[in-house]
């Protein structure tokens, strides 16, 4: 593997902070990009160090684990008002991405996307 991680999360970052964060944490729990700018407060429990996903592409219930990493970026993010962990819509997260995959220089690498 190349620096093309590093390089990512670096253009994510000159893109805006937060979408170098939703890129990490998504990095680090396999979460599809649906699913993370979906994510609300009331589904992460930080003491268990999971993410409690109550409905997947599959239709089923799931608790993603959480990494050090993880846990690290959910921990350094304010808590908003409306009780979502992002303000990120998929369909700004998309556009982010493609610039962020631009400005690297990366090709054919895609975010998993589920409709929430």
């Amino acid at each position: 593997m190349d620096d093309e991680e590093a390089r990512l999360l670096a253009a994510c970052q000159s893109v805006n902070p937060e979408p170098a964060a939703i890129a990490r944490f998504a990095i680090e729990t396999a979460m599809r990009q649906g699913e993370i700018v979906g994510m609300t407060w009331a589904m992460v429990d930080l003491r268990r160090r999971v993410v409690h996903l109550p409905d997947t592409k599959n239709g089923l219930t799931r608790d993603v684990p959480l990494s050090a990493a993880a846990e690290q970026v959910l921990s350094a993010l304010p808590r908003r008002l409306d009780g979502k962990v992002w303000t990120y819509t998929q369909e700004g997260m998309r556009a982010s991405w493609r610039r962020a995959l631009t400005h690297a220089g990366i090709t054919g690498l895609t975010f998993c996307q589920q409709r929430m």
